[in-house]
């Protein structure tokens, strides 16, 4: 229970309301949370470290537990950084992947793909002028 109850009292809306939930929650089985965490290292660096998600919850449950028992976990997250950053394909950015990350948030990097607003004016009004009943000889003569 007490492994199981690490991810979910460390939600930010918990952890602001009951900032201490889950040593409440240790301390309830008569469990001392770094013996706990030295017992259970293995299950928890699963949980934490290997299948890591980016998300609040994990986040918090990760510096508690490093700050807890250091010696347990900071090996085991140090070797999953370095094994990500040491990856090759990060290494591989095209010139547009670069030019869009530096692109300034909503704005498009390549703005080829919008419409050239002169020609859709010209066009539209074209079309408008034939759709319309009181289109002229003459207009229609001038664009011939």
């Amino acid at each position: 229970m007490t492994r199981d109850a690490l991810l979910p009292s460390h939600h930010p809306a918990l952890l602001k309301a009951v900032p201490n939930l889950w040593f409440k929650i240790a301390k309830n089985y008569n469990l001392v949370p770094k013996d706990f965490l030295r017992i259970y290292s293995n299950e928890v660096r699963k949980m934490l470290i290997q299948n890591y998600k980016p998300v609040p919850n994990y986040e918090n449950a990760l510096i508690k537990i490093v700050s807890l028992a250091p010696d347990a976990f900071l090996p085991a997250l140090v070797s999953n950084v370095t094994s990500k950053l040491d990856d090759p394909e990060i290494l591989r950015v095209t010139k547009d992947e670069y030019f869009t990350y530096l692109t300034p948030e909503g704005e498009l990097y390549d703005k080829s793909v919008l419409p050239v607003n002169d020609e859709n004016d010209i066009l539209g009004s074209m079309n408008m002028k034939r759709e319309s009943k009181v289109y002229s000889f003459k207009d229609q003569q001038e664009e011939l």
